[in-house]
């Protein structure tokens, strides 16, 4: 019993001889392997046969009259409809240049005559196999590529919402900074008011106290000693509340500020020499004309600083610089200290993150460039407002 290659595939197969006999023969065999088989005599038929046929597997004739297998098969080629199907030529002609001109003309195999019903099934066989396989490669290929497009939609969905979060976040920290530069601004504002009133009504109060004794000693000139020592207590206390009431008010809101940035550091500075006994060195040249939130903010880092330097730095010099560039306002201050590891700062560092809340609401920058046994150095920048006075 002659061997089968059968592998359970079976499918539609277009067949185009001009031998009736041929015809016959190929369908015999071909549906005893349960394929189903259209049989044509020529070209032009198997053209016409394909407009409602959609064949697995098309048997071509190379030698047939009007249009040749070659020419037939050029033209499924060409045609989009047409062109993945698989064509396999017979032929009797055993020529070599017959079986290049097959294959060139876009054939998959070619089976020769007389035909051998094994080598035919096999054939056969495979090139529906090979169909069956891209076809089911195809789909899977289609099926992945639309898994692939809901998942990059997904993806791009994501992105996008990812996106709107992240700008929601900066203009949330945006808003963050805007209030807290707001609320910088009303302390100061409320500073100020408080100064000016500790500074107006309560001096005002405290001189006039203060003039109300000594007028009170020169008519009490006879008075006993008691009473004179007495006096000289409530003189002290009066000049003693006076100089706190002058220390607080500098403190909310030093008056040499409203002379200008220069000059408010050289108070500073000196009031730092004079109350820790560390040299402090102002390097600045004329004086700047900034608007009143960039001077006290420069003010107040400043301030900060030096209590940084008395509290921790343990150091014996400062150099605060101050200069005007292009567009912008540099301050650095340095100092001889112990120094610190940045990495290190942590979120208790109040005083360094006033300074950055402080800058960032100004558009500034700060950068601290320290080392355990180097000192501390602090860059600032903030740039120029749009108009200087």
């Amino acid at each position: 019993m002659p061997a089968r290659f059968d592998n359970g595939i079976t499918g539609t197969i277009l067949l185009a001889d001009d031998s009736a006999l041929d015809r016959h023969l190929f369908t015999q065999l071909l549906q005893r392997y349960g394929h189903t088989v259209h049989a044509v005599a020529d070209g032009a038929q198997a053209l016409a046969a394909l407009d409602g046929l959609q064949p697995d597997l098309v048997l071509l004739d190379i030698r047939m009259p009007d249009m040749s297998g070659l020419e037939l098969c050029a033209k499924l080629k060409a045609d989009p409809a047409t062109r993945d199907i698989p064509v396999i030529f017979i032929s009797a002609a055993s020529a070599v240049e017959d079986r290049i001109q097959a294959f060139s003309s876009g054939g998959v195999d070619y089976i020769g005559k007389p035909i051998k019903s094994e080598e035919v099934q096999a054939r056969v066989t495979t090139h529906l196999t090979l169909r069956a396989l891209r076809r089911t490669l195809e789909l899977r290929v289609q099926e992945r590529t639309a898994e692939l497009e809901v998942a990059n939609r997904h993806l791009s969905e994501e992105i996008t919402e990812r996106r709107r979060m992240a700008q929601e976040l900066l203009e949330s920290r945006q808003q963050l900074r805007d209030l807290a530069a707001h609320g910088e601004a009303a302390m100061e504002q409320e500073r100020k008011r408080i100064a000016r009133e500790i500074h107006d009504e309560q001096g005002s109060m405290l001189t006039a106290l203060k003039m109300d004794l000594t007028l009170l000693r020169r008519e009490l000139g006879d008075a006993p000693p008691a009473i004179g020592q007495r006096l000289d207590t409530m003189q002290h206390l009066v000049e003693e509340a006076v100089r706190v009431m002058r220390q607080v008010a500098s403190q909310l809101r030093p008056a040499v500020l409203n002379l200008g940035i220069l000059p408010a550091l050289e108070w500073l500075t000196e009031e730092f020499r004079q109350r820790t006994g560390i040299a402090c060195h102002l390097l600045a040249g004329d004086d700047i004309p900034l608007d009143d939130s960039r001077a006290t903010t420069l003010f107040r880092i400043v301030q900060e600083s030096l209590t940084n330097v008395t509290r921790h730095a343990e150091a014996s010099q400062v150099d605060i610089g101050l200069s005007l560039e292009a567009e912008h306002i540099r301050l650095e201050i340095a100092d001889n200290g112990k120094g610190f590891d940045p990495s290190q700062v942590g979120g208790n560092s109040f005083g360094l993150l006033g300074m950055g809340e402080r800058l960032e609401a100004l558009g500034g920058k700060l950068r601290i460039v320290s080392a355990p046994g180097r000192g501390t150095r602090l860059h600032i920048t903030i740039p120029l407002a749009e108009e200087l006075p």
